[in-house]
């Protein structure tokens, strides 16, 4: 009998830890926060100023999925974060040609790419943006790209982003 009680109590605290343990990873994959957009690089989808809110725990056991709109951080930058859109996935090809960008050799559509035309844009600003060679995306990173791509600095120039570099997904805008 004592041996009974002993194992049930045991059963019944593990069970409680676990479920303790549960309710507080579901509420904390509930948080958000709000970011306020620095630069262009999304425009006309995202402009400077614009609050948008955030989920930083989308990845914990969800994959990034292509077109995710995210904060993220790019390799060897400590303590900028960017607002972009994961186009690439890990171990995919990704090329832009002509302002269209090609996986594995497929074109993308992309509604949302915006190739900006302006008086100021030189011709080696357009020949960087709108032609890039293929970039086989590292396992665990993911390439991203602003939608104003004549104007993004992103990984075109700055590199895939690794996955744990990827801080939010935006849920509202």
């Amino acid at each position: 009998m004592r041996k009974t009680l002993i194992i049930t109590a045991i059963v019944l605290g593990v069970l409680g830890f676990l479920l303790t343990a549960g309710n507080a990873i579901m509420s904390y994959q509930g948080r958000t926060f709000t970011y306020s957009v620095r630069n262009g690089d999304m425009r006309p989808t995202l402009v400077p100023g614009e609050m948008i809110v955030a989920n930083p725990f989308a990845y914990v056991s969800n994959e990034p999925r292509r077109g995710d709109l995210v904060i993220c951080r790019y390799p060897g930058e400590k303590y900028t974060r960017d607002v972009a859109r994961i186009v690439g996935l890990p171990g995919e090809t990704v090329e832009v040609r002509q302002t269209r960008v090609f996986i594995n050799g497929r074109a993308l559509e992309e509604p949302h790419a915006y190739h900006e035309d302006s008086p100021d844009l030189t011709e080696e600003v357009r020949r960087r943006t709108d032609d890039v060679a293929p970039v086989v995306v590292p396992p665990k990173h993911h390439y991203v790209m602003g939608d104003n791509r004549r104007f993004a600095n992103d990984s075109r120039f700055r590199g895939p982003v690794p996955r744990r570099q990827l801080l939010a997904r935006i849920i509202e805008f």
